[in-house]
């Protein structure tokens, strides 16, 4: 009998495949850490670019003569007819020790931005997955929205770090399997990751509590997210068993410091809303076509990507079906903070670009899991690229082709070199006074400071203003004894008023009692030197 040598038998393939190597929790973890790392790399990049080309605005003229106050002002009763709280002028007066420059400024609002970036992947992480998270992420780096707002000296990308923050820490201080796909097995939400140390949970409670305070004492309008909040814990409590009555009373006594915070402000805002700023109120109605431009502001593409960037929302929606308390979660403060903030409006105007920017970071994490649920990965890079395309195309505009130097500057160099302490100066409108204070920060000027109004009307920031409010007809009485009278001046009012209104009269009757010295102009300010 022959023996012959026995073939090797071929191993099934479904065993070949079993017996493949698969990548490690703690691989894709640091895969997602360095993935995350070039993201804020890219983020930084776009913010970064020309960041103190372009002129402060208005609102960036206001943050620094706020927050080149001491504290002790800051939290006087001076501070009471300032519309927000002075949480993010204290931030940014200690933010001066990196200088007062535009671009050291707007560097705080840019950091804020940044470090809101790793926040994003890990709400979106625990809502749809990792893969998606690290999408949502790259979206919100590269969005013209928040990197507008990110090279903005305001209080928007302080606001949105801190909301996002609260929410964050919420979502991963509830059980993981409301976030996870029915029967599928927790590999993003790995519960080596959820380990209910008391250490841990101690530590994501205080998160909560401390971003929440912030997020409510940095704008006035965080308050409207807090119900959102409030929504969802009670709906969590009375139609699922994931949570308990102790984590409820947890969440209350987390959400109270921030909450008191709150409620210590909020009689002034009350007071300001009805009172103060009832004839002044700047923000328009929401009618339709207000509410269409802001909600094309915030969500701000060229009008050819436009239908491709709004479609994701609705595909990444629809894909987190099987999700369903992510999808709740997502739709709640995707449509909840807009809807709340249109309603509120109808009582004072508050629908703004900035003030719907939080609600965008929902948009991207649907965004995310749209893009993330296209299974070829040549088709998914495409995607990606179109949308990366689409957004840059867009964030382009925010950088200035030049460095610019604001109308005011020349005046201000002017008065510097020949305006002397004991001089006379008067401004008008009291805007200019602001911008001028910001310009000349370096050089002393004339101890009388007066500035006037267009309508003569008193303006609740005037203690803000540096200087003395009179009336028009006042001027000539008030500077009869100065040697020399400084007057600086808008050409063109910047809003629509009666000619009386303006400054024309003055100048005249300035003109007929004083002798005019010298006159220098710019595009939009005049500056008349005056002598007796």
């Amino acid at each position: 009998m022959s023996t012959g040598s026995k073939r090797p038998t071929q191993e099934p393939p479904a065993r070949a495949q079993a017996k493949a190597p698969k990548e490690s929790p703690q691989t894709n973890r640091l895969s997602a850490f360095f993935a995350l790392i070039a993201i804020t790399v890219l983020a930084a990049a776009l913010r970064m670019w020309r960041l103190g080309w372009a002129t402060l605005s208005p609102d960036e003229f206001a943050t620094y003569r706020f927050s080149s106050q001491s504290f002790s002002r800051l939290f006087s009763r001076d501070y009471l007819v300032e519309t927000n709280p002075p949480t993010h002028y204290a931030l940014q007066r200690l933010w001066f020790i990196f200088g007062d420059s535009r671009a050291a400024m707007r560097s705080l609002p840019l950091v804020l931005s940044l470090a809101t970036i790793p926040i994003v992947y890990f709400l979106a992480r625990r809502l749809a997955g990792r893969r998606a998270a690290l999408i949502a992420a790259f979206l919100f780096a590269t969005a013209p929205v928040h990197i507008a707002l990110a090279r903005n000296a305001r209080v928007y990308s302080l606001q949105i770090l801190a909301a996002t923050s609260a929410v964050t820490a919420l979502c991963w201080l509830l059980p993981h399997t409301l976030f996870r796909e029915p029967g599928a097995a927790s590999s993003d939400l790995t519960s080596q990751t959820e380990s209910n140390s008391r250490t841990r949970r101690a530590l994501l409670w205080i998160a909560y509590s401390f971003s929440l305070a912030v997020m409510l004492v940095a704008h006035n309008t965080s308050v409207l997210i807090l119900p959102l909040i409030g929504l969802w814990i009670v709906t969590l409590w009375l139609f699922t068993k994931s949570i308990s009555w102790s984590f409820v009373w947890r969440w209350a006594i987390a959400t109270a410091p921030g909450s008191l915070l709150f409620a210590i402000w909020a009689p002034i805002v009350l007071n300001q809303a009805s009172k103060i700023l009832d004839d002044r109120w700047w923000v328009p109605p929401p009618d339709l076509h207000w509410i269409y431009s802001q909600m094309t502001g915030v969500y701000t593409y060229p009008i050819w990507g436009k239908p491709f960037m709004y479609l994701l929302a609705p595909f990444g929606l629809w894909a987190l079906r099987r999700r369903r308390w992510s999808l709740a979660i997502v739709l709640l403060f995707l449509a909840g903070q807009p809807l709340l903030t249109y309603l509120f409006s109808l009582y004072r105007p508050i629908f703004t670009v900035n003030v719907l920017a939080w609600a965008t970071v929902f948009f991207f994490i649907c965004a995310g899991v749209a893009i993330a649920n296209i299974k070829r990965a040549p088709m998914l890079f495409a995607v990606l690229a179109v949308t990366m395309f689409i957004q840059l195309f867009e964030v382009r505009l925010s950088y200035p082709s030049q460095r610019q130097s604001h109308d005011l500057a020349p005046l201000a160099a002017s008065l510097a070199q020949r305006a002397d302490t004991n001089d006379a100066l008067v401004v008008a409108p009291p805007s200019a006074l602001m911008n001028l204070q910001y310009l000349a920060r370096h050089s002393p000027l004339p101890d009388q400071l007066l500035f006037m109004t267009y309508d003569d009307h008193r303006n609740q920031l005037e203690p803000w203003f540096g200087g003395e409010w009179i009336p028009r007809s006042q001027l000539p009485d008030r500077v009869a004894n100065a040697d020399r009278i400084w007057l600086l001046t808008e050409i063109t009012p910047t809003i629509d008023l009666p000619e009386e209104q303006g400054f024309g009269a003055i100048r005249a009757e300035m003109a007929n009692q004083f002798r005019l010295i010298s006159n220098e102009t710019t595009a939009n300010h005049r500056l008349e030197l005056y002598e007796r």
